[in-house]
């Protein structure tokens, strides 16, 4: 339904629009919602309003406060400042650098949700929560903030990046240009520590891939273990030190995920387990799910087409006057009943899973009080080979092919692939009576087998023997000619009288 775009498209082929396309991409049959559109307009509004406020009246500001600063910073740190500087290139740099991030992580944040919908589309819940998780109370009552928590969360992760960028540029600036000292002394402290980090992980991911693992790497099989081991346990005291400096790394890079993607409700700080805690994060996820349930384009389609309908036969009983419009209006209603009842059919003999989710069998289902799960059926193609090359098409190979077959209440389970999170257990059958019945047109299909292949045997035996008098070979009393004959026998396991069938009978040929 919804097909995405590739780079080969002509309206990224051009050079201003290829760039962007690392932003947002578009997309030919994706729309947005009125609310999001009117939501990242207000944003962006806000951005530039904030962006205006915060330079011009910084620059105000500043201009007023210089006296006040420069005494703060002539008493307090001894610093021997010119008192014609001013900080206005750090006001526009930080302002350009403000900009571009969260104009960005606007452009990204349209981007995630329209893949999220296209996905949830599709029934694909792959980065967020599937909607079980919540309650119906829970989406109605936190989809609800969405507008107002994202551009909130925008407006003051853009002051707060400002500020804090602002004031890192403002103290580098004094301790660079008029206490370099300080600053070198920061630097040999901290230098060496970093460099050694740094050279242990280079060294790590270097001994990992030429000498622990196998192929260079291509394998994830160890090479060296006695090696492995050792360096193992001298390492743990190695990082037992490096470990406070892990420590500052890694709450530093949370600080600064936090303040880049504070206006980016599709990242959550928290962590999986603890991601109901982030209020942001729910709120994002439950907007979602209430857009597909009340703008899924197939339903909305679908709805329109009932919807249209209803007016077309409302228009035909208001304007009728006559028998004769009367009797066309039946005919032509009993046309439609006619073409829908085709399509219906023809849709479940395409779709046989969707016969499963009609109203009756979803009664029949709670009515018993629990669902039949799928059973595993083995299908056997049982053919022989033919000796002359005539009759090509009528070589078959013996192969068994296990498939799953639903028992009228439930549709066939898709198979699983990996990164999907599933709402469904595969459970193995204990419907015995159906076993029994694909175990005796087992049977039957293999006494089949049988008799084709004694009675192509028996024409094969007299071809040959005519063959032998014909040229007059002749044996001697005790020998006898013959020939191998291909048997098929079936198989059980020991496990066929446990009441849970896990393994199916095997056919093998001999």
């Amino acid at each position: 339904l919804l097909k995405s775009k590739h780079s080969s498209d002509m309206y990224y082929n051009n050079i201003l629009t290829r760039s962007f396309s690392k932003i947002y991409r578009y997309h030919r049959y994706f729309t947005f919602s009125i609310q999001i559109l009117c939501t990242y307009t207000v944003i962006l509004i806000v951005i530039y309003n904030l962006t205006c406020l915060l330079t011009f009246y910084g620059i105000y500001s500043i201009k007023n406060q210089l006296d006040r600063i420069h005494y703060i910073i002539l008493h307090q740190f001894n610093w021997d400042i010119q008192w014609g500087t001013t900080f206005i290139n750090d006001l526009f740099f930080c302002s350009i650098i403000s900009i571009i991030i969260y104009c960005t992580q606007i452009f990204n944040g349209l981007n995630k949700i329209q893949q999220h919908l296209i996905s949830a589309y599709a029934g694909k819940y792959i980065d967020i929560p599937p909607r079980h998780n919540f309650s119906n109370n829970e989406l109605i009552s936190k989809c609800l903030h969405f507008s107002g928590y994202l551009c909130g969360y925008t407006a003051w992760g853009f002051i707060i990046f400002y500020k804090i960028l602002f004031l890192i540029c403002f103290l580098f600036r004094l301790w660079i240009r008029y206490d370099s000292k300080w600053f070198q002394h920061i630097l040999a402290l901290c230098l060496p520590i970093i460099l050694i980090y740094l050279l242990k992980h280079i060294l790590m991911s270097l001994l990992s891939e030429f000498v622990f693992l196998q192929n260079f790497g291509r394998t994830p099989s160890l090479n060296n273990r006695r090696i492995f081991f050792i360096f193992n346990y001298f390492n743990f005291f190695f990082d037992c030190f490096l470990g406070i400096l892990s420590c500052v790394i890694r709450i530093l890079k949370s600080v600064l995920a936090s303040l880049l993607f504070m206006g980016r409700l599709d990242y959550s700080f928290m962590g999986r387990n603890l991601e109901r805690l982030d209020q942001g994060y729910a709120t994002y996820v439950t907007f979602i799910h209430m857009e597909i349930i009340h703008g899924h384009p197939i339903l909305v389609t679908f709805c329109d087409i009932i919807w249209h309908d209803i007016e077309r036969k409302r228009h035909i009983s208001q304007h009728s006057k006559s028998n004769k419009l009367i009797y066309d209006s039946i005919m032509n209603t009993k046309v439609h009943l006619a073409r829908f009842k085709w399509h219906l059919f023809y849709t479940l003999i395409r779709n046989e899973y969707l016969k499963f989710l009609r109203k009756h069998a979803l009664l029949i289902a709670t009515n018993s009080k629990g669902i039949i799960s799928s059973t595993t059926a083995a299908a056997v193609v049982l053919t022989t080979n033919s000796l002359n090359e005539k009759s090509f098409n009528n070589e078959q190979h013996s192969s068994i092919l296990l498939y799953d077959r639903p028992i009228m209440r439930q549709p066939p389970i898709p198979p699983k692939r990996s990164g999907y999170r599933y709402n469904f257990d595969y459970e193995q059958t204990s419907d015995l009576r159906f076993i029994y019945q694909q175990l005796k047109s087992l049977t039957h299909n293999v006494s089949q087998l049988k008799n084709n292949n004694n009675n192509q045997q028996e024409e094969e035996q007299d071809i040959e023997i005519e063959e032998q008098h014909h040229e007059q070979i002749y044996l001697p009393p005790n020998q006898i000619i013959t020939k191998k004959q291909s048997q098929v026998t079936c198989t059980f396991s020991d496990e066929y009288t446990s009441s849970k069938f896990h393994n199916m009978p095997t056919i093998q040929r001999r």
